[in-house]
């Protein structure tokens, strides 16, 4: 799957086999506002964030644990992320802030296909925060 930066993944999503087992309604309308660098397919149980992804499609094979990034160069960072699969997602370390605020911890997704999280760093405490999210 590859993505046409800066049109968005509604109007841009490119599928190399021709789309087949590919549920491209889950990226109709998102709200995805900037160029993407990279966008990344996990479909594996574990996945390590890298400085370039700003968009990761989770379909994995179970629950999916990601190793987020950390340091004051990624202050302010933004990744999206959006689930196919029915399989939650969830940060290897207790890095993430809740959407409705309160103690950090480690989940990112749902086990439901449909789900997204935006998620944005703040170095002064090393945590991932979900400001949009469904």
């Amino acid at each position: 799957i590859a993505h046409n930066a800066g049109r968005g993944l509604s109007s841009g999503l490119t599928v190399a086999d021709g789309g087949a087992g590919v549920d491209k309604s889950v990226f109709h309308n998102l709200p995805l506002t900037r160029n993407e660098k990279a966008f990344v397919v996990v479909s594996g149980t574990t996945h390590t964030l890298v400085g370039s992804t700003d968009t990761i499609r989770f379909s994995p094979s179970g629950a999916c644990t990601v190793t987020m990034l950390s340091g004051a160069q990624y202050e302010g960072k933004v990744v999206d992320f959006y689930n196919v699969s029915a399989n939650a997602v969830a940060s290897a370390s207790s890095n993430i802030g809740p959407l409705a605020g309160g103690a950090a911890g480690t989940g990112i997704l749902a086990g439901t296909a449909g789900k997204y999280a935006r998620l944005k760093y703040n170095s002064g405490d090393n945590i991932w925060y979900i400001i949009g999210a469904n």
